[in-house]
């Protein structure tokens, strides 16, 4: 129930990768059933990202966020006051095939599961240390982070998922 949302104050946490304006739609009509939120893993294109921010809501980039060129960019469209970034492990990893791969600088060591080892991250398998990594990307093509530097950009990022998320803290 979204009732509980208002009741706790708690954002709802809103999944759109590949979901299309069926996604948007949806949360247009039902925007009153809960205070605030939270759109993570976008895939969408620029109108409905346009929709999602009009909603007052904020938006989360994954690895799936910046799949490609065009991610990319639409993910680096969006103001860094309403910006956060997310792992979406196991999921959501960016490969050497992705657009965005080209702006990371931390790598992990990783090993097949079969041959597991301590120190090493399953192949293939995407881990909440790897958040650093679409941070990374972001800093690469985000205008706020070419402006304002990475450590500013770091800043907003961890205060927009504070305010979110343990806004008694702010």
């Amino acid at each position: 129930s979204t009732q509980s949302t208002w009741e706790t104050g708690l954002p709802m946490f809103l999944h759109s990768r590949d979901c299309g304006s069926d996604f948007v739609e949806l949360v247009e009509r039902h925007r009153g059933d809960f205070s605030t939120g939270v759109v993570h893993s976008i895939t969408c294109d620029a109108r409905e990202l346009d929709r999602i921010l009009a909603l007052g809501l904020s938006v989360s980039v994954s690895g799936a966020s910046l799949r490609t060129a065009e991610l990319v960019q639409l993910s680096c469209s969006v103001p860094h006051d309403r910006l956060m970034v997310e792992s979406d492990a196991p999921w959501c990893d960016i490969r050497e095939k992705d657009f965005g791969w080209k702006a990371i600088r931390t790598t992990f060591p990783t090993k097949k599961k079969e041959k597991f080892e301590e120190g090493c991250c399953v192949h293939r398998r995407n881990e909440p240390a790897h958040v650093i990594q679409v941070f990374e990307v972001l800093c690469a093509h985000h205008p706020d982070a070419l402006a304002a530097g990475s450590e500013v950009f770091a800043e907003h990022l961890y205060n927009n998922t504070v305010r979110m998320f343990f806004p008694s803290l702010m």
